[in-house]
């Protein structure tokens, strides 16, 4: 999948964070920023920019998307190219704690899903203790 062609899609219509559980709690934090960020090619600023530490990864903002941007999954993305570039959040930490125990950062509420015709998600995954365990062994 082309990222970049994905994100060129949006149209900014806000829907990722009318819809984003975070922006209900901080409304500074808007998924379409970001998505905007990218498509400007203000790459720099996207990533030094610390609220993008605030996602949880709830995939509420990919799943109301209307052009099915996949809009966590570019999170995810510039998080990594914050963290290479040196501009990773302190939280980060609390953040990788989280996603070994569960393999996301955010409780998933299939119920909500199912009620929105969404596939169920699984409530547990190892993919996350899988992904660190490779990255240690790449390091040594």
């Amino acid at each position: 999948m082309d990222i970049l062609a994905e994100v060129r899609k949006c149209y900014q219509c806000g829907k990722c964070s009318s819809g984003c559980e975070m922006n209900r709690l901080d409304p500074s934090f808007r998924p379409h920023r970001f998505i905007r960020f990218v498509v400007l090619g203000e790459m720099e600023r996207a990533v030094r920019d610390q609220g993008l530490w605030k996602c949880t990864t709830c995939f509420t903002c990919s799943d109301g998307c209307p052009q099915d941007i996949p809009v966590a999954d570019v999170l995810w993305a510039l998080r990594a190219a914050a963290t290479q570039s040196g501009c990773a959040s302190a939280v980060t930490g609390v953040q990788r704690e989280a996603f070994l125990s569960v393999g996301r950062l955010h409780s998933i509420d299939n119920k909500k899903r199912a009620k929105a015709a969404l596939p169920a998600l699984p409530e547990r995954s190892d993919a996350a203790a899988r992904i660190f365990a490779l990255l240690e062994k790449e390091r040594v």
